[in-house]
């Protein structure tokens, strides 16, 4: 399972996942499956700085999950 919050956010996303998916790549993509954020996990929470991307909407992906995560930036 993997959790992302807050959302919408305008500075720092927290994704937590379970401890047997830690080493997990975590993909962010723009609405235009441009990847803007490639990070491999190390713990099974992670903080993400989204303060550098534009508003909008994105995509929070990992190969391990069959969905995705919509992330709105403020």
């Amino acid at each position: 399972v993997m959790t992302a919050f807050p959302n919408p956010t305008s500075s720092t996303l927290y994704v937590e996942l379970s401890e047997d998916n830690v080493g997990t790549v975590l993909t962010l993509s723009d609405i235009r499956g441009r990847s803007v954020i490639n990070l491999t996990t190390t713990t099974s929470k992670t903080s993400l700085d989204l303060s550098s991307l534009e508003r909008g909407v994105y995509v929070l992906s990992a190969p391990e999950f069959s969905g995705s995560i919509r992330v709105v930036v403020q």
